[in-house]
């Protein structure tokens, strides 16, 4: 039984709300902004060709009424091989900016300290986060799989009884997903906090709290979806001049995609735009940082939250 009120406010906002104040938070969004901007710098060259192939294939070769035996599957594969290179630096940059950011955060928070000259590193607490977040996801990707598996053995098996199991083995999975999500979130937080890789036992740290947990993070991940998808759609519309251009590139819906894609390589042949673009991919990497740190917060708040309701250390309570 939780025994500490539960402070909405200080959850969706813990990364302003350590000792290191607003200067805190500010040096943590540059440092983990940084890493993930230069990785989509780089990474964005070798995508980029390779994905206006992409688009002309998909909407030459998966049209309405094509005969399935004509689907190039060897020209698919092709183009993805080619942009393997581009994928892993843009992955790899990215998820270490993150992971970086999520581990200063834990530290400033649950131990008050800060690396000397920049709050990022890679070190102890960085491993501990980095098996954590695999940990958390192979859990909840076995329990997707898992529950999908299920309900297309009882779909098939059963007929139409079969098919409203299945319906509702849909709800309960869904449901799960969310809560064992959840109840694992401040894996990466206590981990750090302890010194010591947590990963199921974090739901010690949430047990009783998932409700306000899931508003905190809804409400994060809701307000911070919306300022990325803007500062994409408007960065989008910037390089590309035309904002039915930006939406056919986004979702590679067009009747004539070759010649789209073309008039988008003209363009991005400008000095200008090309500029414009760097700038824009540093504002969504921004924003996108900005996503990553204010979510671990909730999970920072948990574990400090959990703290602050238990007599006994988190030592004590997980020897």
């Amino acid at each position: 039984m939780t025994k500490t009120p539960f402070d909405f406010g200080l959850a969706v906002t813990q990364l302003f709300q350590t000792s290191g104040g607003m200067d805190f938070a500010k040096r943590l969004w540059f440092w983990t902004t940084l890493p993930m901007a230069v990785s989509m710098l780089i990474a964005l060259p070798l995508l980029l060709p390779h994905y206006g192939e992409l688009l002309v294939w998909s909407s030459e070769t998966l049209s309405p009424g094509m005969d399935q035996e004509d689907i190039g599957v060897a020209g698919l594969w092709a183009i993805l091989s080619n942009m393997i290179p581009g994928l892993l630096v843009w992955t790899l940059g990215c998820w270490t900016g993150q992971i970086m950011g999520e581990a200063a955060l834990h530290r400033k928070v649950l131990l008050n300290h800060e690396a000397p000259h920049r709050p990022i590193r890679i070190g102890g607490d960085e491993r501990r986060v980095f098996v954590a977040q695999l940990g958390v996801g192979l859990i909840v990707s076995t329990i997707y799989f898992v529950g999908i598996l299920a309900t297309v053995v009882l779909a098939a098996a059963l007929g139409h009884l079969g098919g409203i199991l299945a319906f509702i083995g849909i709800l309960l999975m869904i449901f799960f997903l969310f809560n064992t999500a959840i109840r694992l979130m401040p894996a990466a937080g206590l981990s750090v906090q302890t010194g010591q890789l947590r990963v199921w036992s974090a739901r010690a740290v949430s047990k009783g709290k998932f409700w306000q947990l899931f508003g905190a993070f809804i409400v994060v991940y809701i307000a911070n979806y919306i300022v990325v998808s803007l500062v994409n759609m408007i960065g989008m519309t910037l390089v590309f001049g035309d904002f039915d251009m930006s939406m056919a590139i986004l979702s590679g819906s067009s009747e004539n995609m070759r010649a789209i894609v073309d008039a988008a390589a003209l363009r991005l042949k400008n000095p200008v735009i090309i500029f414009a673009g760097v700038l824009s991919i540093i504002a969504w990497a921004a924003a996108l940082a900005m996503m990553y740190l204010t979510l671990s917060g909730v999970g920072s708040y948990a574990v400090k939250w959990w703290e602050d309701d238990n007599d006994t250390s988190a030592e004590q309570e997980f020897s």
